[in-house]
């Protein structure tokens, strides 16, 4: 196609001329789905209804403004019946008044609807109400040519609806269930069942145009998952599809949410998908309790995300500075550069704003999490630790990439299992000591290599970059005899231990006594803290945030007093 349709403005519907068009295209959020609404002569088709007032309110006055012209039935028809695409469905029951209005869905929708299920709709993510709705028009296609028995074909003949049903054997074994309805003389809209996303998934034909409702972001994180979700059905699904788009006239494939895509492009996109998908791993549920992990989750990243990048900003603007006193002017920018430092702020300014929209009650969790996530994905792609190395500890560039990566892996339902390897508690402590003790460069040293000036300035930055967290901390670890395998992500463990450690240094600890000890089936480790003064306890935050970073390190972690616990499986 030459041109894509206009924006909420009739136009021809491509591919069939004398159907009038008007998409109601909104800025993909997870709020509301798109709306589109068609004319024919014989009556009105709404897809997907949508969630937002100010959308109903503005195709509702189309409406109305068709009415006045000539009586036609409206007939309401939905790609799924998730809140965002459904909420509004009894709103335009006010238009009953004047017209008559169905709605025609299969029946785990019909029966959804009909109840409020909130879980089905999930209504429940959203803290909102799915109030029931009674589904005029049940389409049973999973029951193919059964679709015909006389109850459902006589409310089709009681409200004008001309029904014909198929089952497809497509070549690649799959079956692809069609229905088809007369809408006008020789003029059809096509249904099919392409479950996946959720049960009752539909995609619909008009013309040349494929309405997919949710299909392409099935995969996503905090989507896939969600009630009625199907690993399998998905794939069958993308099947279906990669062979039907090449084998029907269809130009566009308008989304659920977002823009029209090119129905050539979309062949590919299927393709990838369901290699996606095929390789997703296991798949935690996304309910309401993991929505509100992930909202806390989201708030705590927050917190820790502005003191990490503060950190690792501050780290290159001291270098920067002290190599500019030094007449290094050239090297001195290059590393005040070195990150996207502006980029990163913006991105988490953005990311407080909506915690304080969440925070006053102005933002859905659902909606946080999403947006969150999406922040998220933009610092990891501006977050660069190349070159990093030799200004910025390896534990706290590792505590920055790992805090954006295990955000998204939790969006998704995913664990890192591929870290975790046979290791023991002796070789973990001797990695921690060697690290927290090495120094860079002598001055001595660094005038050494004057003569070398590219190995100079690189012992020059590592020398002015060094501020060792641990100095005046005293940490006193017995060696274990003989120590067992433990099951953990050695790493990330031992980035997490070094992190706790010097939050306890700089709360004033003076020393650290850490015990460890076979207990049956897991090994244990106890830090005992000694302080010059009272101990600060740990905030809220960070007892929650070291508690999520030690499970994801395969360890629990407790807090008791002054003591701390770490407890391991065996390998």
């Amino acid at each position: 196609m030459d041109k894509l349709p206009l924006n909420r403005a009739w136009q021809p519907l491509p591919g069939a001329r004398e159907i009038a068009f008007y998409p109601y295209i909104r800025t993909p959020d997870v709020l509301s789905s798109n709306s589109f609404l068609m004319q024919t002569e014989e009556r009105i088709i709404l897809i997907d209804p949508g969630a937002l007032e100010e959308q109903t309110r503005e195709i509702i006055g189309i409406i109305r403004d068709v009415l006045r012209k000539k009586p036609l039935p409206v007939f309401i028809h939905l790609t799924h019946c998730h809140i965002d695409h459904s909420l509004h469905i009894s709103r335009y029951f006010d238009l009953r008044s004047i017209a008559p209005v169905v709605v025609i869905a299969p029946p785990d929708a019909a029966m959804a609807l009909a109840a409020g299920d909130a879980q089905f709709t999930i209504a429940d993510l959203y803290h909102i109400a799915c109030p029931p709705v009674k589904v005029d028009v049940i389409l049973d296609p999973a029951r193919g040519i059964g679709i015909s028995e006389s109850s459902i074909a006589e409310a089709a003949e009681e409200r004008h609806i001309s029904m014909h049903t198929e089952t497809i054997e497509t070549p690649a074994k799959r079956v692809l269930c069609r229905i088809r309805i007369d809408i006008a003389p020789e003029q059809q809209i096509e249904l099919y069942w392409t479950p996946g996303h959720s049960n009752d998934s539909m995609c619909i034909r008009l013309g040349r145009l494929l309405f997919i409702g949710d299909i392409l972001a099935a995969v996503h994180p905090m989507v896939a998952g969600i009630s009625g979700w199907s690993r399998e059905d998905y794939i069958a699904t993308l099947d279906n599809l990669i062979w039907l788009l090449p084998s029907i006239d269809v130009a566009l494939i308008c989304p659920g949410h977002g823009g029209y895509l090119p129905a050539g492009d979309v062949v590919g996109i299927l393709k990838k998908l369901r290699d996606d998908a095929a390789h997703m791993g296991e798949v935690a549920v996304m309910d309401k309790y993991r929505l509100r992990q992930t909202t806390e989750h989201a708030l705590d990243l927050l917190e820790d995300a502005k003191k990490i990048f503060t950190a690792v900003a501050g780290r290159l603007y001291y270098v920067a500075y002290y190599l500019e006193e030094l007449e290094e002017v050239e090297a001195a920018g290059h590393y005040r550069q070195l990150m996207e430092a502006d980029r990163i702020d913006a991105c988490l300014m953005d990311f407080e704003r909506i915690a304080d929209e969440l925070n006053a009650g102005e933002k859905s969790a659902v909606d946080f999490a999403h947006r969150a996530l999406s922040i998220v994905q933009r610092i990891r792609k501006l977050f660069e630790t190349r070159g990093l190395e030799n200004v910025v500890p390896r534990s706290l560039l590792n505590r920055a990439r790992l805090l954006l990566i295990d955000f998204i892996n939790a969006t998704k339902g995913m664990r890192n299992l591929e870290e975790f390897i046979p290791t023991d508690i002796n070789t973990i402590m001797g990695n921690i000591m060697q690290e927290i003790s090495e120094t860079p460069l002598t001055d001595t040293a660094i005038i050494d290599l004057a003569d070398d000036h590219e190995k100079y300035l690189a012992g020059l930055v590592s020398r002015i970059a060094y501020r060792p967290a641990l100095e005046n901390l005293d940490i006193i670890y017995r060696r274990q005899d003989d120590p067992p395998f433990i099951r953990i992500a050695a790493k990330r463990f031992q980035d997490t231990l070094i992190e706790l450690l010097e939050v306890l240094a700089l709360r004033g600890c003076s020393s650290v006594g850490i015990t460890a000890e076979r207990m049956e089936n897991k090994f244990g480790m106890v830090l005992t803290p000694e302080w010059m003064e009272s101990m600060p306890p740990l905030t809220p935050h960070e007892t929650r945030s070291f508690s999520r970073r030690f499970e994801v390190c395969g360890a629990r972690w407790e807090s008791e007093g002054n003591t701390f616990a770490v407890t391991a499986s065996l390998f």
